[in-house]
């Protein structure tokens, strides 16, 4: 949504520029106020996907490694090795 130049028209008219580069500081100024009062109230974007993100309807994100010891330490191969260590291939 972009403004109404006429409304704001009075702000910059005293400036050395063209009408063209008056109307586009007044677009400019208008998006990051709009960007400020989005992030106050909570609307920006980033606010409201991180708000999903810890909302009700995000998944539990789960645990990146799940192994307990016996799982990875001891199996059928490693017992394997551990009985043949130091004998030689026949």
């Amino acid at each position: 949504m972009l403004p109404d130049p006429a409304r704001y028209w009075h702000h910059v008219a005293h400036l050395d520029m063209a009408d063209a580069q008056k109307t586009e500081l007044i677009n400019i100024v208008f998006r990051a106020m709009q960007s400020e009062m989005d992030r106050a109230f909570g609307h920006d974007p980033v606010q409201v996907a991180m708000a999903t993100k810890r909302g009700k309807d995000a998944l539990p994100a789960p645990d990146v490694i799940d192994l307990s010891k016996d799982d990875y330490h001891i199996t059928e191969l490693s017992q394997t090795f551990n009985d043949k260590k130091g004998m030689k291939n026949e």
